[in-house]
């Protein structure tokens, strides 16, 4: 520490610059050399994640786990991070051989809508709260492993995660408070979208 203390300080680090608006549309990912021939195509598509203190972050957390859990069974991926990643949900899905990129991420939109639009059901509340439970540390759920109680230690003020303002947010959620995220979530164009090409 005392060699560091005489490195003459530095100019001081701006404000972050605001967020961009982003690329619409499909971004195709160069492959490398090695994967010629192996594997298949793949098409992800990208959509915005309210913020945790967003009253609507209840309902996008049944959103995301009723996709989660559909996706399963219908062939597509599910990936939401609310502490690793928590702006992006994201939805992904293989391209066959010969097939159109951008048809494979239309239909896989279609499909998303199609899954979220159902009534919200019954037992999905407590669903969503074991899903997230650990994770977001919601009260009675169990508890996450060392690794995740470590990083909800570490994230949860710059992502202002309240715990308990969350769990009633999911208590209290009714069909219209869901159907809104949802109408938000598939009307607005997605946040973006990137095709892995089919090796040959």
């Amino acid at each position: 520490t005392d060699l560091f203390a005489q490195i003459p300080d530095g100019p001081p680090v701006g404000d972050p610059a605001p967020p961009g608006a982003g690329s619409p549309g499909l971004t195709t990912l160069p492959l490398p050399p090695s994967t010629t021939g192996q594997g298949q195509g793949r098409v992800a598509i990208a959509y915005p994640a309210p913020p945790a203190d967003d009253p609507a972050f209840p309902a996008f957390l049944v959103a995301s786990g009723r996709l989660f859990i559909q996706g399963q069974q219908t062939g597509f991926v599910t990936s939401y991070a609310p502490l690793d990643d928590p702006p992006t949900l994201l939805i992904g899905a293989p391209v066959p051989a010969g097939a159109d990129p951008q048809a494979v991420a239309d239909r896989l939109h279609d499909d998303v809508g199609s899954v979220l639009e159902a009534d919200l059901g019954r037992d999905e509340k407590a669903t969503t709260a074991r899903q997230f439970g650990p994770i977001l540390g919601l009260p009675g759920a169990p508890g996450s492993d060392s690794y995740g109680t470590a990083l909800r230690t570490a994230r949860a003020p710059s992502v202002e995660l309240d715990a308990d303002v969350i769990a009633a947010g999911l208590a209290t959620l009714t069909q219209d408070d869901y159907a809104l995220v949802v109408d938000r979530l598939i009307d607005q164009p997605v946040a973006g979208g990137a095709i892995v090409p089919h090796p040959g």
